[in-house]
């Protein structure tokens, strides 16, 4: 798939072209290409909000796992602190 939609915008480079590679990227969790993609389309057309929506998106997804993945460390240091040592 994601070759016909390189092909694709090939022959038709556009903002929705970019866009929607930036899709097909992002569905198959190549996530640093699809941003690529959406910031190309951004670059055509800085008013796409289709494409400001998919960068924002991707970047609240970031943040959550961060913190989630920070929340969870925490709690493992927690735990540690709280065994009694032998």
């Amino acid at each position: 798939a994601i070759y016909h939609f390189e092909e694709a915008l090939r022959l038709d480079e556009s903002a929705k072209s970019y866009y929607n590679l930036g899709m097909i990227y992002e569905y198959a969790h190549r996530i640093d290409e699809a941003v690529r993609e959406y910031r190309m389309a951004l670059d055509m057309d800085p008013s796409y909000i289709k494409a400001v929506n998919a960068i924002n998106r991707i970047k609240a997804q970031y943040e959550s796992e961060k913190q989630a993945q920070s929340a969870a460390h925490s709690e493992e240091n927690t735990e540690d602190d709280s065994k009694p040592s032998m």
